[in-house]
């Protein structure tokens, strides 16, 4: 059953079979998850996706504060969309990059990369950029690696990732 957890991820799936299914991955309950489960009437009842048990069962390390997207299909990504799953920390607190998608929101996970570029972190944040030229652009910033950083990360596809602007010209250092 859906068990009580904390530092989980959770996004809305505007038009999966069942239009607004939520789905929750990951997060802390004495130890760190790597589950997936999803709710189609509102967050009343929950069905796991994968990973009940056993390491992996999802495709993805267990994981505690990640960043969970949902991309929708754009001109930009192939007119394919997909969850991404970004970075983390495991129970030792060791600091993940690896990104991990789904195209069959959430039923299985597989790498979209190991190596982005960027430091594996937790605890930052994330966004979609709902529309214009750079609709479907996954973007995120901060989180703590094991320092509190400033930098921001950017990708179509969860697989390339490009970093933006200089340090000097951004935010204080957050998480």
């Amino acid at each position: 059953s859906f068990i009580p957890r904390r530092s989980h991820a959770a996004v809305t799936i505007p038009n999966a079979p069942v239009a607004n299914t939520i789905v929750v991955v990951a997060g802390l309950n004495a130890q760190t998850l790597n589950d997936a489960w999803q709710s189609t009437d509102g967050g009343a009842t929950w069905t796991a996706l994968c990973g009940t048990t056993g390491t992996n069962a999802c495709g993805f390390d267990s994981r505690q504060d990640p960043v969970l997207l949902y991309v929708p299909a754009t001109s930009n990504n192939g007119n394919s969309p997909f969850l991404v799953l970004i970075g983390g920390a495991n129970d030792a607190s060791f600091r993940t990059n690896t990104v991990y998608r789904s195209s069959n929101n959430g039923l299985s996970w597989s790498v979209a990369t190991a190596s982005p570029g960027w430091p594996g972190r937790w605890m930052h944040a994330g966004v979609v950029v709902p529309d214009g030229t750079d609709a479907g652009r996954i973007i995120i910033s901060g989180g703590q690696q094991p320092y509190v950083d400033n930098d921001v990360w950017a990708s179509f596809d969860g697989i390339t990732w490009t970093q933006l602007g200089a340090s000097a010209t951004r935010f204080t250092n957050r998480y």
